[in-house]
């Protein structure tokens, strides 16, 4: 091609001079303009271009690939061969810092590629950003900051239940006010804060919060807008790792004073990976790890906490692993009690009846008891004074007061715990029913002295004494819970002793002594169920009868008593109790064959059932028994049967079934024993047999020939109305 050029006026109006212009063939660009955004790892923080030659190169050339401000951006490959059948070429460019930069290329050769220079592809490196500040907070614990925080390469962690936070900064001045998104990826693991803004000009970090939703990793992309800062990325740059829990076998660990103890703490998820937990107390004067350092093994870490001083104070526990186990960094606190020496009590509820050993009745009042037990050894003599709030409920007596005749009504208030006494030395306090029901409450004092040395002249104090020390119990006490002590209401029975009949039921009367005002229910047991069984439980509704029917039931010859534990009805009743209420005398009796029976119509056994009789033991006296059927109609039975005196022998009752009778109207069958009145039998009753005459069937034929291939109809009806369906 020519370019011309031609010039008017002057001395060169006119003039004209024509330049000759070779146009070289040159590359495309499928991106002219490229943004790069800063991130924290190469693959994802560069760009690819594709540069196609315009036209295909005659000869092979060398092409040279570069980057204006390599402080901007590099590039890569830096150099590539074409030729005839290769004129296209990728170029991967990387972000570096935050500027712009342009791409450029220079072809050498032969052909029509050579001397080509040129640019042609503008590079912008977006703003960065900077993390840091991260602090993680733990449920009652304190807050910390993880060993191994990487700010190019920021994990997050949040520990369940709990939030934590990190901030972002910008690293270049924004030019304007710019804001900067915070997207996790996924929900449901964690929430963040979701946008912070930068004043023009301000390089000051802000804060953003994560909270713990869920155990699970989710990425976040920090995006900007505004100012120089449109554009600019981190795509998936921070992971937040939403920890798993670690949960306390017990909400607090109680350790007694000078004790070890041992505490378990369980992953709530399976455990990945080895782990190793550093157990710390938040108060390190209060006590110590044996030893400081445990592994978490199948998801369990177990520690050993020693006392060194009472007080209340929390245990820190720390789990680290590989950075790929799910518990690495996971925290949890263990609130602990760290007891001062004090008393083990038995029983902080002491139930007292109304009269003594749970009985019915009786002269001597009802008595409750309960125990204190030091938990250390006692280095000096330690009182324990009993104060109780009302006498006129129940009185109660120390140990050592009961046990000396001559003591005082003062020293009948507390036990003395002597330093010379084996521990464990426990005492105990007795409380006796005073006749009137309600409640009491015992609380308890310790007054003890220091333990001085017995050098003479030496004063009573530390500072002036070297050798002076206090005793164990002396000064602040574990507080000793009180005791309250229940005086029940009681109950009355119309008969204590009753005779039961050998396969036979009783009841007895049971009445409350006092109105509840609530319902009761009262439980009855045997105190043999083989010989007597009593029904379980009556109700006294609240405003209803005091008085109820018990059923005992007879096992077996012999005799038992009846107890029984009352529930509800408030302090009247709640935990009354009664032992040997009712004495119930099972008699001998008969062993009979059954007491429902069912009799077949004839022509089954030609009508006829047997109802086997027998004692259960020898007779002292020779004995008939006469035998009434209540519907002869129906039932014939044999009218006597006797017995010898001597060993037990047994008789047959022929029962001649007559006609068919219902299963709702049985045939009884009763009995009258004869017998000496000095016969162990004579207070012997049998009970009623029933006894169900069945029906029968009629056939149309007896008997029938059937020949082969063929068949004959025999017709079945029942000989009455059946009272149910019958297969």
């Amino acid at each position: 091609a020519t370019v011309r050029v031609s010039a008017s006026g002057g001395g060169y109006d006119g003039v004209a001079f024509d330049i000759p212009v070779t146009a070289k063939p040159g590359f495309v660009a499928d991106r002219p303009n490229v943004p790069l955004y800063s991130c924290l790892s190469a693959p994802t923080c560069s760009a690819v271009v594709t540069l196609t030659a315009d036209e295909a190169p005659t000869l092979p050339v060398s092409v040279t690939i570069s980057s204006s401000d390599t402080g901007v951006a590099v590039v890569s490959p830096t150099s590539i061969t074409l030729n005839q059948t290769v004129s296209s070429f990728a170029v991967v460019i990387s972000y570096v810092a935050p500027g712009s930069a342009c791409l450029s290329f220079g072809a050498t050769g032969r052909g029509n590629f050579d001397g080509i220079f040129a640019g042609g592809v503008d590079i912008t490196a977006l703003p960065d950003f900077k993390v840091g500040g991260f602090v993680m907070d733990v449920p009652n614990g304190p807050s910390s900051t993880p060993d191994g925080f990487v700010a190019t390469a920021p994990i997050i962690y949040v520990q369940a239940g709990s939030t934590s936070v990190f901030t972002v900064a910008p690293t270049l001045l924004p030019s304007g006010p710019a804001t900067v998104e915070i997207i996790p990826e996924v929900g449901g693991v964690a929430t963040v804060t979701p946008r912070v803004t930068f004043e023009k000009h301000s390089l000051q970090p802000q804060t953003v919060t994560v909270t713990h939703l869920a155990p699970g990793d989710v990425h976040l992309t920090l995006r900007g807008s505004g100012a120089n800062y449109e554009g600019a990325q981190w795509d998936r740059g921070v992971l937040v790792r939403a920890l798993p829990s670690l949960v306390p076998d017990e909400a607090i660990v109680i350790i007694r004073y000078h004790f070890e103890r041992n505490l378990t703490v369980r992953a709530s998820t399976p455990q990945i990976g080895a782990v190793s937990c550093n157990i710390s107390f938040l108060d390190p004067g209060l006590g110590e790890l044996l030893p400081p350092t445990v592994p978490m093994e199948d998801g369990v870490v177990f520690a050993t906490a020693l006392h060194v001083n009472p007080g209340f104070t929390r245990m820190l526990f720390s789990c680290y692993g590989d950075p790929s186990s799910n518990y690495h960094n996971t925290q949890v606190v263990q609130v602990a009690q760290l007891n001062f020496p004090g008393f083990d009590v038995s029983s902080t509820v002491v139930h007292v009846q109304r009269w003594l050993n749970s009985a019915l009745s009786g002269s001597a009042r009802g008595q409750g008891f309960f125990t204190l037990t030091p938990n250390e050894q006692t280095d000096s003599d330690v009182r324990v004074n009993a104060d109780n709030t009302n006498d006129a409920i129940a009185v109660i007596e120390s140990q050592d007061g009961i046990l000396n005749p001559s003591a005082t009504a003062e020293q009948l208030k507390y036990n003395t715990y002597r330093s010379s006494e084996p521990k464990p030395n426990s005492k105990y306090f007795r409380a006796t029913h005073q006749g009137s029901v309600g409640t009491t409450t015992v609380t308890f004092g310790s007054p003890v002295s220091p333990k001085w040395p017995t050098a003479s002249g030496c004063a009573q104090s530390a500072a002036t004494c070297p050798g002076y020390s206090e005793a164990i119990y002396f000064g602040v006490v574990q507080p000793l819970l009180p005791v309250t002590v229940i005086a029940h209401a009681g109950f009355l029975v119309a008969q204590v002793s009753i005779n039961l009949q050998r396969l036979n039921t009783e009841v007895f009367t049971l009445t409350l002594d006092s109105v509840p005002d609530s319902d009761v229910t009262v439980y009855f047991t045997s105190a043999d169920e083989s010989i007597a069984t009593v029904q379980e439980s009556v109700v006294f509704p609240r405003n209803g009868a005091i008085t109820r029917n018990v059923t005992v039931f007879n096992v077996q010859p012999g005799t038992t008593t009846i107890n029984c534990r009352s529930e509800g009805g408030g302090i009247l009743y709640d935990g009354a109790e009664a032992n040997g209420l009712v004495t119930v005398n099972c008699l001998k009796g008969f062993g009979l064959s059954g007491i429902y029976i069912r009799a077949q119509a004839f022509p089954t056994d030609g009508g006829v059932t047997n109802l086997t009789i027998a004692p259960d033991d020898a007779l002292t006296h020779a004995m008939t028994v006469d035998v009434t059927s209540s519907d002869t109609a129906q039932i014939t039975a044999t009218p006597q049967i006797s017995f010898p005196a001597g060993p037990s022998v047994e008789r047959n009752v022929s029962l001649q079934h007559i006609q068919s009778g219902t299963l709702n109207s049985p045939v009884l069958l009763s009995f009258v024993i004869t017998t000496d009145p000095a016969s162990n039998y004579f207070f012997v009753v049998l009970p009623q047999v029933r006894v169900v005459p069945l029906g029968t069937f009629s056939l149309s034929a007896s008997s029938v020939r059937v020949q082969k291939g063929l068949f004959v109809d025999v017709v079945v009806a029942p000989n009455v109305v059946p009272d149910q369906d019958a297969t």
